[in-house]
């Protein structure tokens, strides 16, 4: 087992620019997941500086990817992701807990941030957490759910 984490980063198009600090910082291995429509140099690119695992066509193939993953002997994942991939990971079934930070500033208007964007789930589709716990942290709280089967 290495002594730093491996990082993951999901980039469909592969637009990791090879410059960032993903790169720069710190030490360990790091993987890129892309999709087949990634163009082709800049996967190249990439692949000088991390492993590239290709899953879906489009956009990368949750399930594909996390089989991919445990080829490679992953078999959990801490994702610091945006709205699009906590949705996609959602949808998908493969979160098990959510560590969500709530803090002391509200941002507010159509264009902030949301935990989880995309399309949204259906009626049938809701998800159920379970409050595992919770904790101040500063100005903030930090709330610890288990994700239950859908409704």
């Amino acid at each position: 087992m290495e002594e730093n984490p491996i990082r993951i980063v999901v980039d469909s198009k592969a637009r990791t620019p090879i410059d960032s600090d993903l790169f720069i910082k710190g030490s360990g291995t790091r993987i890129i997941v892309v999709s087949k429509s990634a163009p082709k140099d800049a996967v190249e690119k990439l692949k000088e500086k991390a492993v590239v695992i290709v899953a879906g066509d489009i956009r990368v193939d949750i399930s594909e990817m996390c089989q991919k993953l445990k080829n490679f002997g992953i078999d959990n994942l801490m994702v610091e992701g945006g709205s699009t991939l906590n949705f996609s990971l959602i949808k998908e079934g493969v979160v098990d807990e959510i560590l969500l930070f709530v803090g002391n500033k509200i941002i507010g208007g159509d264009k902030s941030p949301t935990f989880a964007g995309g399309e949204g789930f259906t009626e049938e589709e809701i998800i159920n957490l379970n409050l595992e716990g919770f904790e101040k942290i500063d100005d903030g709280i930090l709330l610890k759910w288990s994700v239950n089967n859908r409704i």
